[in-house]
């Protein structure tokens, strides 16, 4: 039974491989380079670990292609919507309330300081750390998670004819 499932759509496989391949490049950056993630960063990883699992569950669960597609089609929109975010962010189109962005702060007394930096994260969400060409990484994966959102649904629309 199983031998009959491994992957009979080669884009459930496609997408498997590459999200793979995208959090083995975000670790390699994080761990080798040096390259801490920001709180947003980290919800970025989400939809990639969502996506991995269900394609594994596949090969062991008998379930129609094209609901495993949607599936993943609505896990690469969200990545979309979390890194379009983070983009926002990172351009300052709005504000992301949270330790991890480098807005100003008012405190009372010097104790009120120390306890914020003391519990602050060092990557802020609103600076671009990493950046290939001028894009920083939040845009490359909010127009890669697009790109993947359109083949997804290019296979969906396949599966039914």
């Amino acid at each position: 039974m199983l031998k009959r499932h491994i992957f009979k759509n080669n884009s459930i496989l496609f997408v498997q491989i590459y999200s793979i391949s995208a959090l083995a490049f975000a670790y390699y950056f994080q761990y080798f380079e040096n390259y801490p993630p920001c709180e947003l960063c980290i919800y970025q990883r989400i939809p990639y670990y969502f996506s991995i699992i269900l394609a594994l569950l596949y090969l062991v669960i008998p379930v129609k292609d094209s609901i495993v597609l949607k599936l993943l089609f609505l896990a690469f929109i969200s990545s979309f919507v979390i890194s379009g975010f983070h983009f926002g962010v990172e351009n300052n189109l709005w504000e992301y309330n949270s330790a991890c962005s480098s807005g100003k702060k008012n405190f009372e007394n010097i104790n009120d300081l120390r306890s914020y930096l003391e519990e602050a994260p060092i990557v802020k969400c609103d600076e671009v750390i990493l950046s290939f060409w001028g894009v920083s990484m939040a845009t490359l994966n909010m127009l890669l998670s697009f790109l993947m959102s359109l083949f997804i649904l290019y296979s969906v629309r396949k599966c039914r004819i």
